[in-house]
């Protein structure tokens, strides 16, 4: 209850603040943003970042590090940020036109792909962690969100940065409709993919590889559904929806670099994976034969 209800304050300040934008504020600090709706984006991160790292180097011992994993303060910082996130994707899109806008065939010369991205992002994370909740509510932490790995940052970061520099000095490069269009329909198919295993995996899913020790009694291998299409419909779907949000954006260097980089985690991370499901499932050898990841160059 605490992360939903701190995701809706995020949402609802954020639009107290962007309807209207506060005259004064856009002459200064909001004036040097490519967009006056990025404010509330702008000073959110950085401050629930700085919150972050404050809970956690408080914890002195590994055990009250991972209650604060746990603990709500830090699930609801994580979702008011989302919350703040999605308002400011709303305010955006609107701003740029709307549903008009995305649908027209005409160059977009404001920054409709980034309200979408941001858009994309929220809804990607909010339902990464309502998934766990729902069928995994004993592990829930901080990871739930898949918010906080590192390279997951750095990669988000560099194609955040890539965009915003060449608007500036390439803008030639951006808003192509046919990108935001194979990009949105290559995000909304990958999510469906995605979220679609997740919600059918139920209780047998966690983002965590279990080993022998940690593996639970009452799992069970799902084939059918999204599972008879690919054997990872997850990785599947995320691979489609991380590369595409990079073809919305109209990034050709963050293109590529997402594409070679999620392929090469999962070409690394499913043969570790399978090695022990074929543990776990009898069956599982079978199975991997006959359905294959659908991911390209990894069988």
């Amino acid at each position: 209850a605490a992360p939903s209800l701190a995701c809706l304050g995020g949402a609802a300040l954020c639009w107290r603040l962007l309807t209207p934008v506060p005259p004064g504020v856009a002459s200064s600090f909001i004036a040097r943003l490519p967009d006056a709706t990025m404010g509330p984006l702008a000073v959110a991160v950085p401050s629930l970042f700085a919150a972050h790292m404050l809970v956690v180097r408080r914890c002195k011992t590994m055990a009250s590090l991972e209650a604060a994993r746990k603990s709500p303060l830090l699930l609801s910082i994580t979702a008011f940020g989302i919350g703040v996130m999605s308002t400011t994707s709303v305010m955006m899109i609107a701003r740029s036109g709307g549903l008009a806008a995305i649908l027209s065939g005409s160059t977009d010369t404001g920054h409709l792909a980034f309200g979408l991205f941001t858009a994309s992002l929220s809804m990607y994370h909010l339902a990464e962690f309502a998934t766990v909740a729902r069928y995994n509510p004993e592990v829930v932490n901080i990871d739930s969100f898949l918010v906080n790995q590192a390279s997951y940052i750095a990669a988000m970061t560099f194609a955040v940065c890539e965009y915003f520099l060449e608007s500036r000095y390439l803008p030639f490069l951006k808003g192509w409709a046919v990108l935001r269009w194979c990009g949105l329909a290559g995000m909304i198919f990958g999510e469906v993919f995605r979220k679609g295993a997740l919600i059918q995996a139920g209780h047998n899913f966690t983002h965590k590889i279990a080993d022998d020790s940690e593996k639970l009694h009452k799992h069970e291998l799902v084939s059918s559904g999204f599972y008879a299409i690919s054997r990872h419909p997850g990785y599947f779907g995320w691979f489609w929806w991380s590369v595409s949000t990079q073809v919305l954006l109209c990034n050709p260097l963050a293109t590529a670099a997402f594409s070679y980089v999620s392929w090469r985690f999962f070409s690394d991370r499913i043969p570790y994976e399978e090695h022990f499901l074929c543990r776990y499932f009898p069956e599982y050898p079978a199975y991997r034969q006959r359905v294959p990841t659908r991911i390209p160059f990894i069988p």
